[in-house]
């Protein structure tokens, strides 16, 4: 897969670490992190597994305070009571946090009530997220019951159904099978292309 480049009038930073640092007791988790990713670009955070790259991801979102150093989303300085901006994310985990005893469809229309969506406009939002990530099919099916190719490409429709200007995604293909990670690839550069969504993307070697 080729992807196109970014161009934009203005470099604008979305995301900067400088000396990010988490210490648990007296284990170093994460060692004076620092980078900037321009606005619309889509990055890669490379690493073995337990080197730390979801524990950094926790910080930028405000889910692990640093124990050292400081991150801006959008210049602002993170901060988890700052909804304006937490607004401006959205988040995916590796566990695809999915509410299973609820169908795709119920997890889909759940998301925008909690971003202050107008009740009216959340059916048509949810019917573009299902036409657009290919649920059609499984729309009434609970979550649980779904080949992981399709939960995760749920996962990435709850996480953009309220419109976010930057994805965090933690290694959001991890186990699924190549053709589904290709048509993952696909989304992500889409939603960067042409969404301009910033998408900050972890994955393992």
């Amino acid at each position: 897969m080729v992807i196109p480049p970014y161009h934009a009038e203005q470099e604008e930073i979305a995301i900067e670490a400088k000396d990010l640092t988490m210490r648990f007791g007296k284990f170093v988790a994460v060692d004076h992190v620092n980078f900037r990713i321009p606005r619309g670009e889509i990055f890669g955070f490379l690493g073995s597994n337990g080197c730390g790259k979801s524990t950094t991801m926790k910080m930028l979102t405000g889910l692990l305070p640093a124990s050292e150093g400081q991150a801006w989303l959008f210049g602002q300085p993170v901060d988890p009571n700052d909804i304006d901006t937490r607004r401006r994310v959205g988040y995916m985990s590796q566990a695809f946090s999915l509410y299973n005893e609820l169908t795709v469809r119920q997890n889909l229309e759940l998301m925008p009530a909690c971003f202050i969506f107008r009740p009216a406009e959340i059916p048509a939002r949810v019917a573009q997220m299902i036409e657009r990530f290919m649920l059609t099919e499984v729309e009434d099916t609970l979550p649980a019951s779904l080949p992981l190719g399709i939960r995760q490409r749920l996962s990435l429709a709850v996480a953009v159904i309220h419109r976010p200007e930057m994805l965090i995604l933690d290694e959001p293909t991890s186990g699924v099978d190549p053709v589904a990670r290709d048509m993952f690839w696909q989304l992500m550069v889409d939603l960067s292309r042409q969404d301009k969504v910033t998408i900050f993307i972890s994955t393992h070697l």
